[in-house]
């Protein structure tokens, strides 16, 4: 939890979640770490990422690099997602 001068909770207005998840997006960083460098919880980056904060999926850049989590409602409602296992095995999720 952030706070201010005075004691009290820090509030983020959408054009701030925004840039923090735009941050998070591009950073290699996991969440935990990330959020201790940004001074903020876990739990209210993944409430920002789940309401979307004003963010599409074509603003946040996909990472490049495995995360381990893949945020499906980040994503809109109608998504496919394909994954070459090898071995002529393929994984197609659908949503929507």
């Amino acid at each position: 939890m952030v706070t201010g001068m005075d004691g009290r909770r820090r509030r983020h207005d959408a054009s701030e979640r925004c840039a923090v998840l735009q941050r998070f997006a591009a950073s290699d960083l996991g969440m935990a770490a990330f959020c201790r460098s940004e001074s903020i919880s876990v739990g209210t980056l993944r409430r920002w990422k789940e309401e979307g904060s004003g963010v599409s999926a074509d603003v946040v850049p996909h990472r490049s690099t495995p995360s381990g989590f893949l945020d499906l409602g980040a994503l809109g409602s109608a998504i496919t997602i394909e994954v070459d296992l090898g071995g002529g095995v393929m994984l197609r999720v659908r949503r929507g």
